[in-house]
């Protein structure tokens, strides 16, 4: 399943759903919250992406449901869902980052036996949509390097939990490129605390729930400047290894569900300047993409 955020006239967006197997090429969106049509699970009605997680199995069964109910609509149904406005072509519709603010985005920089150790808090509001164009962060700045990484989005509050607890709050990954400035007159920002500027934490396009993944190892994340390919690496998306990551931070921090966790990444940062087209990649899924400005 992929869960996206619409971007609507509430602050906080709208939960959607990516429909596949319509007419539409490229696949649409099914608007949860928008006025009823012919489906009959319309008495829930989750107000936000982390509305549907918190609900746990329950409420992503729900969702499935109403997601068959479209793929098994008439053409002629479906089209009074797009009438409607509740059902919408994927590639034009704007999103907002699939959790429009997080509570806590916890950044992991290595993965040891005490990753509350190796943490450090991006600030939420850095939070930019896929396709955000993300303006240099001060005068001082020419240049921002990029860490690709893959977020695990939490489903459930934890603090204290064992690994088995911490397992399964883990209801979904997201990609995310951890952006700071980069080699020049900026340096002396460098560190998390220059990694904290508007557009410093573009999210998205989606959240995967896990049976999204690629199920063949080893899953490549990959980064791309101008359509080319400059660096990939090889996240540990392991339950094993989830689950001790989080339930070792969850020694330390306040978890809630919508929060984030930055996996960490290898190899050396990528490096872009104005007018660069970038994007992050996980094998086979929707691309995170965004422009420095």
């Amino acid at each position: 399943m992929r869960l996206v955020t619409l971007d609507s006239r509430e602050t906080g967006g709208r939960p959607g759903v990516v429909v596949a197997g319509t007419e539409v090429a490229g696949g649409e969106i099914l608007d949860i919250v928008a006025s009823p049509g012919s489906l009959a699970d319309t008495q829930w009605l989750p107000q936000s992406v982390v509305s549907v997680l918190a609900a746990g199995a329950d409420g992503l069964s729900q969702v499935a449901r109403m997601v068959a109910a479209v793929q098994q609509a008439s053409p002629a149904e479906r089209a009074a869902l797009r009438q409607a406005g509740r059902l919408l072509p994927l590639a034009s519709t704007a999103l907002l980052a699939p959790v429009r603010r997080p509570g806590l985005i916890l950044v992991l920089d290595a993965v040891d036996q005490s990753p509350a150790l190796g943490a450090w808090i991006k600030n939420p509001n850095a939070a930019a949509p896929p396709g955000a164009r993300v303006a240099l962060p001060s005068g001082q700045v020419e240049r921002l390097d990029v860490r690709p990484r893959v977020g695990v989005v939490l489903g459930r509050p934890l603090f204290g939990a064992g690994r088995d607890q911490a397992g399964r709050a883990v209801a979904g990954f997201t990609l995310l490129a951890d952006l700071g400035p980069g080699p020049g007159p900026g340096h002396s920002l460098a560190g998390p605390a220059g990694r904290q500027f508007p557009g410093a934490c573009p999210l998205g396009p989606a959240i995967f729930t896990p049976d999204e993944l690629p199920q063949r190892p080893p899953v490549r994340l990959a980064c791309r400047v101008n359509g080319h390919e400059v660096g990939s690496t090889v996240p540990e998306l392991g339950a094993d290894t989830l689950a001790r990551l989080v339930a070792g931070l969850s020694a330390s921090y306040a978890l809630r569900p919508g929060d984030i966790i930055a996996l960490p990444v290898g190899g050396s940062p990528v490096t872009v300047g104005p007018g660069d087209r970038c994007s992050v990649a996980l094998d086979g899924l929707p691309e995170l993409a965004f422009t420095i400005s």
